[in-house]
């Protein structure tokens, strides 16, 4: 009865123990190091996520089936720790060359004239944050519904289990789109390093606990975050299941869209494409898929 007691205790504290810890834990780290070493804050608080994180998926398992290898490891520990970041990158160096001129304007114009840096880092990181959701849960969407995206778009949702480690598994194509989205409000708007550390740092926890195989409860929190409660169906293999809960970070613009769903006692059957196309594990493979198809 008490491992009853004690498992039911960590569903409910799992998810909020995570994300607040890691945002302490930023708060902590930017107080006291130097500037010139903010850039390893996301990868200290990663790899801390990354332990709890195993530790969470082998003792308290969504589905235990997803627990096992399908020959997707390998593939999926390249696409999260070298694939997506590169795209990443990419996509943060690519914005000011192929947007030189509007971001001029957004900086002279938005930014000096909207953007409210007079107040607290806080209020920054939240608007920062609403606006690059926005603008992610929109070309996510459209990536749903457009056949050509679709290609691309589709080797994430090929995958026949959902865990953390296939948190990176992107085209490279898709991952750059949905960066050059998510960080187009960073690059134009005079974001403060400390938000833009914070946003990164808050993007690697939940992204990873939005595929986490652990059997945790958010409760009202999945009205603010996108839980993996409400991610498991967006990689539902049917489709009027699948074309949901299109946030990263956030939920909220799906409840403001329409887009939010979370049925209550029901579990995710099974995940992969809809029309039963299999997404092959090779790397190779994966990155020629959207050619083939």
């Amino acid at each position: 009865m008490k491992n009853i007691s004690l498992l039911g205790i960590i569903r409910w504290i799992y998810y909020p123990l995570l994300v607040l810890g890691s945002m302490v834990l930023f708060i902590i780290l930017i107080d006291l190091m130097p500037r010139k070493y903010f850039l390893s804050i996301p990868l200290i608080i990663n790899a801390l996520v990354i332990v709890l994180l195993l530790l969470g998926e082998n003792v308290l398992p969504y589905k235990q089936e997803w627990q096992e290898e399908k020959g997707d490891l390998k593939t999926d520990l390249f696409q999260t720790f070298i694939g997506l970041p590169l795209a990443s990158k990419l996509a943060e160096y690519s914005l000011p060359l192929l947007l030189y001129f509007p971001i001029m304007w957004g900086k002279e114009k938005l930014a000096l004239d909207t953007w409210p840096d007079g107040t607290s880092l806080f209020l920054q990181f939240v608007v920062i944050l609403l606006i690059s959701e926005f603008l992610y849960y929109w070309i996510h969407r459209f990536s749903h519904h457009n056949p050509f995206l679709w290609r691309f778009h589709a080797v994430h949702h090929g995958a026949e289990r959902v865990y953390w480690l296939n948190s990176g598994r992107f085209h490279f194509v898709d991952a750059l789109l949905d960066n050059l989205f998510y960080l187009l409000p960073l690059i134009i708007l005079p974001c403060p390093e400390e938000v833009l550390i914070g946003i990164l740092s808050l993007n690697l926890v939940t992204g990873y606990l939005e595929h986490a195989n652990v059997d945790f409860r958010t409760g009202i929190l999945k009205r603010i975050f996108n839980t993996a409660e409400l991610h498991r169906w967006h990689h539902s293999d049917k489709m009027e299941e699948g074309n949901t809960n299109f946030g990263k970070v956030l939920s909220i613009w799906d409840q403001v869209f329409g887009t939010y769903y979370c049925p209550e006692g029901k579990k995710v059957e099974k995940v992969g494409l809809s029309d039963g196309k299999k997404v092959p594990n090779d790397l190779w493979k994966q990155i020629t898929y959207p050619f083939e198809s």
